[in-house]
């Protein structure tokens, strides 16, 4: 009867990547179905593709799901990928890792019933200035819990959440 947070930890597209979608998506072709990585740039990129392919899916599954309660979905990843003809990379060593290993996307959607409520209109409207003001102000997984919170429309009286860090924070 009340709020509820509910988490979906997907394993996402991490290798080996053709186990991480039904067959049904194994639209790109050829596609690397070897789990002892003897298999060709082509076949890493298009079952990577693949398994991006069904990780869309499931989320907009998910978006038609939660379409008619007042429901907010925040999407991202713990990292970026890079494939070469000679291995596969992700995110670490950070020293050496290169930019698209590091930023991922930070992805809110609020369904009708919940855009439609005054408050939380609001906040999404901060969320978008912020958004695009981000070249200014770096975001990363440090905003996640606060904007969590904050775009919720949870508050906190005793800093529990950082204003600087809650991605909707009403000026």
């Amino acid at each position: 009867g009340g709020r509820q947070l509910i988490v979906l930890h997907k394993k996402g597209s991490h290798f080996h990547y053709s186990a991480r979608y039904p067959r049904s998506f194994a639209r790109w072709q050829p596609e690397c179905l070897d789990v002892q990585h003897n298999c060709s740039e082509a076949e890493l990129r298009n079952s990577y593709d693949n398994s991006i392919l069904y990780s869309d899916h499931v989320l907009a599954e998910l978006m038609n799901l939660l379409r008619d309660r007042p429901a907010l979905l925040v999407v991202t990843a713990d990292h970026g990928q890079s494939i070469s003809a000679t291995a596969r990379f992700h995110g670490t060593p950070r020293a050496v890792a290169p930019p698209e290993q590091r930023r991922v996307p930070l992805l809110f959607w609020a369904s009708p019933p919940l855009r439609a409520q005054a408050p939380f209109a609001a906040r999404m409207q901060a969320l978008r200035h912020r958004a695009t003001a981000s070249a200014d102000t770096p975001v990363d997984h440090g905003h996640l819990f606060a904007s969590l919170l904050g775009c919720s429309g949870i508050v906190s009286a005793d800093g529990g959440i950082t204003p600087e860090h809650n991605l909707c924070q009403l000026p």
